[in-house]
């Protein structure tokens, strides 16, 4: 009997790639909430046992894939971090972050709505990562406020941010609907302006 014809012979790496790559798609395409490890095997064309030598889990690949958007969200986040005044950093941190959100909105949901289902390393890096975030509103804030203290900055730093994700979720939700791209940038820029111009007084 001759033998079976084996399909091309792939390395951890490209295995790897191709598991990042299909559970990507199906988060953008589906969600992560729908996403299925048959789907993420039957997309990458990986077998089962190929899935399992690079990813211990499906909820590893996922977190990969998280780990990916925020380094792409901290790129887009420093854009204009080299301008002069910390007020017009923190304008420019709200817009981008805007910006990054209608781009790429089903992996940037991700980010926000996926628990990891497994404790470890993998975890806690990212959680370390998303807890970054708070690191580029905290240093403009830091210069308005310098006798503030680190908690003090970083308290203020959660205060900002969550308000400027809260209008970014809400505008995202169709509850702005009609609202233009630039009317929304100039409702962050005010938001940001006026909580300084509070915080100031």
């Amino acid at each position: 009997m001759q033998p079976m014809p084996r399909g091309p012979v792939r390395d951890a790496d490209e295995v790897r790639a191709e598991v990042v790559e299909a559970t990507e798609n199906l988060m953008i395409e589906r969600g992560v909430r729908a996403v299925r490890l048959r789907d993420v095997i039957a997309r990458s064309g990986v077998s089962n046992g190929q899935l399992y030598g690079v990813f211990a889990s499906l909820d590893e690949a996922i977190m990969t894939v998280n780990a990916k958007t925020l380094r792409r969200l901290e790129k887009w986040l420093v854009r204009d971090a080299a301008q002069a005044q910390p007020v017009e950093r923190l304008v420019a941190f709200a817009r981008c972050y805007l910006a990054f959100a209608r781009e790429e909105t089903p992996l940037w949901r991700a980010l926000f709505e996926y628990a990891p289902q497994e404790e470890g390393t993998m975890a806690a890096d990212l959680r370390t990562d998303q807890a970054r975030l708070f690191e580029y509103p905290a240093a403009p804030l830091a210069e308005l406020y310098p006798d503030l203290g680190a908690d003090g900055v970083l308290l203020r730093a959660r205060t900002l941010f969550s308000a400027v994700h809260g209008v970014v979720t809400v505008s995202l939700e169709s509850r702005y609907a009609g609202v233009s791209v630039e009317r929304l940038e100039e409702e962050l820029t005010g938001l940001v302006r006026a909580a300084i111009a509070g915080y100031l007084r």
